[in-house]
């Protein structure tokens, strides 16, 4: 238990510093330059939610946004919708991959559109440095502002990538949804924003905006077929010596997944691809990265290895809650210790960070603070499905197993209404 402890003491003060850090950083001031967007969006049967994101991307008063849906062999009406919208508006295009190509995974899908795009008519007269290539999920809708403010970062000729904030526009469906908006403003948040002074940003699938001459600088295929392709892209291009940058200001929202199986399925793929980018870290102690940036780095690739070796321990404290409590004088709980000081301990071992991440989500959202307080308690043993997902990914990779079905789409209670008041 002593390695446990100790493992759980160091990473406890790095999330410490991470939130002291994030208060120091600083967005970027002044006008952002003249730069071309070109979004990509990968499709695979994204018909419930692919019409509402096109709506609106076109109703965003940007000049210098193009939009490109690359339909990876959809057996739905993916493809039919982006020819609607294309139709109306010469800013959208339809990129259709046929079998047997098509289907081999996000990364596949986006290196076919990047190297269709490189030279083509779509970016001529424009330097590379002046193009963003901005990669969005299906279901994503992006505020207002996310164009300007994340390209604000990329005044800067070190800036090659950027993320922006995810936020999760279904929360009020379900209390998991509500956990995975938690989940990713605390992340955001805390560790995003903290690795703007570490230098140590890490890059997102949704939301994320790559400069066209550094991903040219990976190479003819610059997402790989890693299960996490974006943390894998994220990483070479810091290792290659361009800056990624988190843009705090702003932010993609996205659907919630509210089945728990799906959740579970959604996050075991995205543990064993984390473990597959355990690869990256000779490659980054190798790099001319600054020391602090090298060591984030490496304890963020190393953070599903403490998970695995953090797991038994929600099980051990509540094997010893219960013996506690119908026997104190039990061998395995006597510890001469004052009844009220065991259980503050055991609530201080498991709760103890919830008031200050409650702290963090009650800053974004403004909820009344008594929820806040409430869900960060429940957040709390809603993270323990890492435990779950942890060893899923452990044996499926021992089983030699990479494939996934990508996680279904949802009609939200949203997307209902306004089908309803279409209809009528």
């Amino acid at each position: 238990m002593v390695p446990v402890s100790v493992t759980i003491v160091l990473f406890l003060l790095h999330s410490l510093t991470m939130f002291v850090l994030s208060g120091r950083d600083r967005p970027p001031a002044g006008e952002p330059p003249d730069l071309l967007f070109v979004v990509l969006i990968p499709c695979l049967d994204e018909g419930v939610v692919i019409d509402r994101t096109l709506h609106r991307l076109r109703a965003l008063d940007v000049p210098n946004v193009r939009v490109l849906v690359v339909d990876d062999g959809s057996a739905d009406t993916t493809a039919d919708l982006v020819a609607a919208h294309a139709a109306d508006d010469p800013r959208i295009g339809l990129l259709t991959r046929r079998l047997p190509l098509a289907r081999q995974g996000k990364g596949r899908a986006l290196n076919d559109a990047f190297t269709r795009l490189v030279g083509s008519p779509l970016v001529a007269g424009h330097r590379e440095e002046d193009v963003v290539v901005v990669v969005l999920d299906a279901d994503g809708r992006p505020e207002a502002n996310m164009f300007t403010e994340a390209g604000r970062h990329f005044a800067d000729p070190r800036c090659g990538a950027v993320q922006v904030g995810v936020r999760m526009y279904n929360v009020a469906e379900s209390l998991l949804a509500r956990m995975q908006d938690f989940e990713f403003v605390v992340f955001t948040e805390v560790y995003q924003r903290g690795r703007m002074r570490t230098g140590s940003v890490g890059l997102g699938g949704n939301g994320q905006f790559a400069r066209l001459k550094a991903l040219r600088d990976l190479g003819g295929d610059p997402w790989t077929e890693c299960l996490t392709e974006d943390l894998d892209l994220g990483i070479r291009l810091q290792v290659l010596g361009w800056q990624n940058r988190f843009a705090r200001t702003t932010y993609v929202a996205q659907q919630a997944v509210v089945s728990p199986r799906r959740l579970l399925r959604q996050r075991t793929r995205w543990f064993q691809g984390h473990l597959q980018c355990l690869r990256r870290i000779p490659l980054i102690i190798r790099s001319p990265l600054t020391l602090v940036s090298s060591l984030d780095l490496v304890h963020h690739l190393l953070a599903p290895l403490v998970i695995l070796l953090t797991s038994s321990l929600p099980v051990l404290l509540s094997i010893w809650a219960v013996l506690y409590a119908l026997d104190s004088s039990h061998p395995l709980t006597h510890l001469d210790l004052v009844p009220w000081f065991v259980w503050v301990g055991a609530y201080a071992i498991t709760f103890g960070l919830a008031p200050l991440l409650g702290y963090v989500y009650w800053r974004t959202t403004r909820l009344p603070a008594w929820r806040v307080l409430l869900l960060a308690h429940v957040y709390v043993l809603y993270a323990w499905l890492w435990y779950v997902a942890g060893w899923w990914a452990v044996v499926r990779t021992a089983r030699g197993r990479s494939g996934w079905a990508k996680t279904a789409r949802t009609r939200s209670a949203e997307t209902l209404v306004v089908e309803q008041r279409a209809a009528a």
